[in-house]
């Protein structure tokens, strides 16, 4: 229902007559009763609602009653109903109504159905305390699975934090801690909280405040040169840990069990961060015993040169998959001069500026290669021996994501010195694909060279424009070389962790947020997608995406969901 703005009040009714000042009040009255009469009509209407559900709620119980499934043993009941549960939830979208509501119809008493909560401030219609009461009590000691984004909830604060206190007790039987957020909703205040929390089965936990900070903020006073742990000393389990450049200060759990690490600036618009670490910080996390996954993003590392040409490389022996960006530091050229890691899989860099620094002449390579992203990368200044040094220590590759779609540079030279060092350097000799995100003027002069030194090439996927100008304008495709459109539902990123609901972790990833599908810009901008294939659930039932090859990518799709008055309404009888 459309809202009716307040006129401006009236500076001067001295402007009006007796009569016209009489007629105003009149107005003003009648719409101060017609107000209230829709306030009491949504009340009205909300209680019809209500009563709705309950109705069916009591036919449910009946029909119910008199079904074949009623005659099954309860134990083989319970396992179909978690198998509706598990299928529901990986959808990443909740249905209207929820399953665990339904059955409930049932009276059957299942902890595990209240085991999986998810909040999405920006488009719920009220902060619901009582269903967030309702599954802890209800969910007993069964593994809890909390998700929570407050991130453009605005007002109602106080509400919301309420929840996450609420949480705090059950902290003993809670599996998963998922907390996003922004400068409209602060969670500092639960930090203390945390500190000497017990949680013995927690195995992910994200806490993402979002601050902005100023831009003059002092970096040179917060300089990390050690992991020193602050909270979640009773998490043994922990396996997952995703924090942002503004949380990492005051929230820092020990890191041995880690495996899944994340920190990241989660929105790209913030200017500043006020933490930088140095080398030894990324050195020791580098090194954890258990780190398969390591994603930095915005997170500013200080390599002075004695740290940059060290004799002895970090040995990362566990790590399979590493993402950062390029932008604004040496990361990228660290890792690849310094770092040993003989089980990686997978690298993603974005913005890598190649040419800013030169890489140590080594013979670090990386044997289990299988993937390696370039989204945006630029030789600046144009130093081909800088691409040739990046392409011999990454030659191991099978798959080649390569991203040259920004419009500030001029591509085409980049991959001239591509397409002339996989011919004289050797390198990427053993590509099997390549994935391309360009257009068909940036592929086209080095199209011929580039296809002549990679023999064992027999796949490359292309944006559908660029598929389309190279068969209008009659390129000479090689036979071997099987060509398939690139799209938005199909792998671009490798994603190597257990994932969430989508609408909290794959949407809010930074990497994908910086890497645009050639001709998607504006349907991205304007529209919102339908589901795609979908891998996201529940931690421990999620489908681990441990092979770059099979990994999915929703891109930065909004998955619909039931936001209808309804939706939350049917929650007032389970307490």
């Amino acid at each position: 229902m459309a809202s009716v703005n307040d006129p401006e009040p009236i500076k001067n009714l001295s402007e009006f007559t007796e009569s016209e000042r009489q007629l105003l009040e009149r107005h003003q009255e009648t719409k101060k009763l017609l107000e209230e009469h829709r306030i009491a009509l949504k009340k009205e209407l909300e209680q019809v609602e209500f009563d709705i559900i309950e109705s069916q709620r009591h036919y449910g119980e009946l029909v119910n009653a008199h079904s074949a499934l009623s005659k099954l043993p309860a134990d083989v009941l319970g396992i179909i109903f978690e198998v509706v549960l598990h299928e529901s939830r990986t959808t990443g979208r909740p249905s209207n109504p929820l399953p665990e509501v339904t059955i409930t119809h049932w009276r059957l008493a299942m902890s595990s159905m209240w085991s999986v909560f998810c909040y999405d401030g920006s488009v719920a219609l009220r902060v619901p305390l009582d269903r967030l009461e309702a599954y802890l009590e209800r969910s007993k000691e069964y593994p809890l699975e909390l998700w929570f984004s407050f991130t453009g909830a605005g007002e109602g604060w106080t509400e919301q934090f309420d929840m996450l206190r609420m949480v705090i007790p059950h902290m003993h039987h809670c599996r998963v801690l998922h907390i996003l957020s922004d400068d409209d909703s602060p969670i500092e205040d639960l930090y203390v909280d945390l500190e000497k929390v017990s949680a013995p089965m927690l195995e992910v936990f994200a806490m993402c405040p979002d601050k902005t900070f100023p831009i003059q903020f002092d970096l040179q006073q917060t300089g990390m040169n050690e992991w020193s742990p602050t909270t979640l000393f009773g998490a043994p389990s922990l396996k997952y840990l995703r924090l942002d450049t503004t949380s990492f200060d005051k929230i820092r759990p020990p890191l041995d069990t880690i495996v899944d690490l994340r920190l990241e600036r989660r929105r790209i618009h913030h200017a500043a961060t006020p933490y930088w670490f140095e080398a030894s910080m990324l050195d020791h996390i580098l090194s954890l015993p258990n780190l398969e996954t390591l994603s930095l993003w915005r997170v500013y590392v200080d390599i002075t040169d004695p740290a940059y040409n060290r004799h002895a490389p970090v040995r990362a022996r566990s790590l399979k998959h590493f993402r950062c960006d390029g932008a604004l530091d040496f990361v990228p050229h660290y890792f690849l001069s310094n770092v040993s890691a003989p089980a990686l899989e997978s690298i993603t860099i974005d913005s890598f500026i190649i040419g800013r620094r030169e890489l140590r002449d080594t013979d670090n390579v990386f044997p289990s290669l299988h993937t390696l992203v370039l989204n945006k990368p630029f030789n600046y200044p144009p130093e081909p021996a800088r691409l040739f040094g990046m392409m011999k220590t990454t030659r191991n590759a099978k798959h080649l994501v390569l991203s040259l779609d920004d419009p500030r540079h001029d591509h085409t030279r980049f991959l001239d010195h591509m397409a002339e060092a996989v011919i004289l350097c050797d390198a990427w000799s053993g590509l099997e694909q390549l994935t391309l995100n360009m257009r068909s003027r940036t592929l086209e002069p080095g199209y011929r060279q580039l296809m002549q030194g990679l023999p064992k090439l027999s796949k490359m996927r292309v944006p559908q424009l660029c598929l389309d100008d190279m068969r209008e304008n009659n390129w000479e495709l090689s036979a071997r070389v099987g060509l398939e459109v690139l799209e938005d539902s199909k792998a671009v990123l490798p994603l190597s962790w257990p994932t969430g609901p989508s609408w909290l972790d794959i949407e809010e990833d930074p990497f994908i947020t910086a890497f645009t599908l050639l001709g998607l810009e504006t349907r991205r901008a304007t529209q919102s997608f339908g589901p795609g294939p979908d891998f996201s659930g529940a931690f421990g039932q999620a489908f681990l995406i441990s092979n770059p090859v099979k990994g999915i990518q929703l891109g930065t799709r909004r998955l619909p969901r039931a936001t209808d008055r309804a939706y939350e309404a049917y929650f007032s009888y389970l307490t």
